[in-house]
Order: C-alpha cells, then sequence, then structure tokens
C-alpha cells in the first residue's frame, strides 16, 4: 500500500476509530481495482450456424362461393300458332333425342289454307305457261314486223304478272308450311323434361311456354360474386368445385364466362364454370348445390422458412442476428403457410436475419460465424 495512504489512515484512525478506517480500506481497494487495466475476457464465444433474411412472399389464398348446377343447354318449347293440344305423351324426367316428336297441335285451318294455296298455284302455274306461250308467238310477230309494239308490250306486261303471281304463291305456301312446323313439336337436342307447362287438352298460344328441356349429360355451374371480387374471375381462370350429393370433391373447372353486368338490387354478378373432364359433368343433375373455390396469389407477406420456427411452451418465435452478429430469440406472431414458408404477422421486419437451427445448440447472447 502508498506510505501517503498509510500515514492518513493512522491519522484517521487516531481521530475516528477503528471502524471508519476499515470501511476507508475497502473504499480505497475498490477504486485502486477499478482504476486498474481491464482483465482479459478472452475470445468471444461463437457458434456455426446457417442463416437466412426475411423476405417478402406471395401466398396462394382461395375463397368459396356458392352455386348451383345447371344444364348447359336449355330451352323453353313453345309454338308460334294457337291450337288445342292433341297429343303430348311426355311426363317430367323422360329422355327425349333430337328429332322426337313432343306434342301435336290442331291443324286442320292451316292443313285447308295450305291445300288452297296449292290449288291456286296449280292454276297459276298453268295460266303462267299459257302466257309464255303467248308471249313467244307475239314476240315472233313482233320481230317479223307483224305485231305492233302495244301487242308486245302488254303481252310481256301480262307474262311478268303470271310470274309474280306464281311466286307470291309459292310465299304464302312457304308461310303456311312452317307454321305447320309448329303443330308438331320436336325436340332441338338430346335433352331431358325438366318442366311441363301444359298438358293434352290445353290451349296453346303464340310464345307461350310449353315444356321445359335441359340437354342431356351435359351441365356446367354458375354462381354469384359479390361486386368486391368479380374482378378476381376471368374467362379460362382454373377453379375446384365440390358437389356433395354427387360425392364429387375438388374436382377441377375453367371459367367459362363472366357476366360483367351484375344486378342492381343485389350487387351480386354470375359467373358460369364447366367441369374439365366430361365424365364428371356426367354424374351432375341440374338444380344440385355446389361450392367452388377459386385460387389466387396474395400480396407479398413477410415470411420465412417453416424449419426456422421455434416453440416455447405456447410461445413461438424466430433466433434471429443483430447488427453485432449476436443471437437474439424474438417472439412472433405466425399466419399462412405455403410449402416450406411461414407468414410472419408481428415481431421481425423484411429484410433482418434469422437462423435455421442445426444440430449446435443456441441461446441468446452468442455470437455467430455465418454459415449462410
Amino acid at each position: 500500500m502508498d506510505n501517503r495512504i498509510k500515514i492518513m489512515l493512522k491519522k484517521i484512525e487516531q481521530k475516528t476509530g477503528v471502524g471508519l478506517v476499515m470501511m476507508t480500506i475497502m473504499g480505497l481497494v475498490f477504486f485502486q481495482a477499478c482504476g486498474s487495466e481491464e482483465p482479459d475476457m478472452g475470445e468471444r464465444e461463437q457458434v456455426s450456424v446457417e442463416t437466412d433474411v426475411a423476405g417478402l412472399v406471395s401466398f396462394e389464398e382461395s375463397i368459396p362461393y356458392s352455386g348451383s348446377v345447371i344444364s348447359t343447354r336449355s330451352a323453353k318449347v313453345s309454338t308460334k300458332i294457337m291450337g288445342e293440344i292433341i297429343e303430348m305423351d311426355l311426363d317430367i324426367g323422360d329422355s327425349v333425342q333430337k328429332g322426337d316428336q313432343l306434342m301435336r297441335i290442331r291443324s286442320e285451318q292451316l292443313t285447308g289454307q295450305k291445300e288452297r294455296i296449292l290449288a291456286n298455284m296449280d292454276e297459276a302455274n298453268a295460266a303462267l305457261n299459257n302466257a309464255k306461250i303467248n308471249f313467244d308467238r307475239i314476240e315472233a310477230l313482233y320481230n317479223q314486223e307483224s305485231a305492233t309494239q302495244k301487242e308486245f308490250d302488254d303481252m310481256k306486261t301480262e307474262l311478268s304478272m303470271a310470274e309474280a303471281r306464281v311466286e307470291a304463291l309459292r310465299g304464302s305456301l312457304k308461310e303456311i308450311e312452317e307454321l305447320l312446323d309448329y303443330t308438331e313439336l320436336k325436340a332441338p337436342f338430346d335433352a331431358t323434361i325438366a318442366a311441363k307447362l301444359a298438358d293434352v287438352g290445353d290451349m296453346a298460344n303464340p310464345g307461350q311456354p310449353l315444356l321445359q328441356l335441359n340437354e342431356t349429360g351435359r351441365f356446367k355451374i354458375r354462381i354469384t360474386v359479390s361486386e368486391q371480387d368479380i374482378s378476381r374471375f376471368n374467362e379460362g381462370d382454373s377453379a375446384l368445385f365440390s358437389v356433395p350429393s354427387a360425392g364429387i370433391v375438388n374436382a377441377e373447372a375453367t371459367v367459362l364466362a363472366v357476366n360483367m353486368n351484375g344486378s342492381a338490387a343485389s350487387r351480386q354478378f354470375d359467373v358460369e364454370l364447366t367441369p374439365v373432364q366430361q365424365e364428371i359433368s356426367e354424374q351432375l343433375n341440374a338444380g344440385q348445390f355446389t361450392s367452388v373455390m377459386l385460387k389466387y396469389d396474395s400480396e407479398p407477406l413477410i415470411s420465412v422458412k417453416s424449419n426456422a420456427i421455434v416453440h416455447k411452451g405456447q410461445l413461438t418465435g424466430l433466433y434471429t442476428v443483430n447488427d453485432s452478429d449476436q443471437i437474439l430469440l424474438r417472439w412472433v406472431r405466425t399466419g399462412k403457410q405455403k410449402a416450406d414458408m411461414t407468414e410472419i404477422l408481428s415481431g421481425l421486419r423484411a429484410g433482418e436475419r434469422y437462423i435455421i437451427p442445426g444440430e449446435e445448440p443456441l441461446r441468446e447472447g452468442l455470437y455467430v460465424a455465418d454459415n449462410q
């Protein structure tokens, strides 16, 4: 101990006693210890780890929509004429082939009109043939200057009138025959009777639906979409659909049509999809409930590799590396998962380094020897 300190302690002892001397000695020792050079702590402890950087990743999202199975082609059968239904041997659920007769409507009046037109056509054709003969004779005489110009013009006019009458009758005959086609209504395609709106003895009126047909074996899906989601749909997009009553789960479908004219009352828009596999389409029936899942990529989200997540009780965390290469355990809140990536909702920023745990044990305070 320094001589000056000894002399000072002796004077203190003489004046205040031994207790104060001991406290002074302890303070001086502490003072000398603090004033001495810092002891050598050795090299900082390091651990060899694999690190990565938190990045932005888009995750696949899916939204469910409800809808119904509908027929690819549907038709409401009606007629252009008024008359009594005299034959209809079909019931709901019956199948018909293209060209099969669906019903007959009484047509005696139209048949009589057709017969009169045919008789008038015979008369008109005879008059036309006679006019042609007379025209040829007058034309020859006119060329020989044995007939006057007036006689030639009159015969030419008579021939034109005869031809016009025949054409008019042909038009009337065609019109009657088209109307007669509506007295025997036939199936426009292979179909199933979906609704029967009239029966034998009923009076059919022009434009009145009599039967509804749904095409056999071909169906599509119609869903309603809100105005917020309609922009997610584009023709040709892929989606998954399920029909529980048919035992179909997550079958693939393609967006067939997007109706951008929504309902002003409900703010809903119609979207139609068609099954990719025809054999699945054949298992469906019109009116069945269906759900559709549309998948799309989300906005980029902060994400880390899933094997970097650690769990301690009910807490979820990550071993991160600060700017000094020191390990820190950060508690985080996780979100979606995509393949081997996990979304970080809070507790970590994009660009921060984190550790992927390996065989070596990790603890806070260690320094990393980066093997990235």
